[in-house]
């Protein structure tokens, strides 16, 4: 709940570690903390599958 709560509230980078954030792209880090964010959605049904991930960070480390 911590971390769904700072996105939420826009504190990803008081969250993630420094050694993360330095030389980071952050709109890359925002893409694969909203992935994760849905990941621990609460219902079941809303959450990617692992496929659905798959592709996504796939698609994210092409770029």
């Amino acid at each position: 709940m911590y971390f769904v709560t700072a996105m939420k509230e826009n504190h990803l980078a008081e969250i993630l570690d420094d050694c993360v954030m330095n030389g980071a792209n952050p709109e890359q880090l925002n893409q694969v903390a909203n992935l994760a964010r849905q990941c621990v959605t609460m219902k079941g049904e809303e959450r990617p599958t692992m496929k659905e991930v798959a592709m996504e960070l796939e698609g994210l480390m092409i770029l």
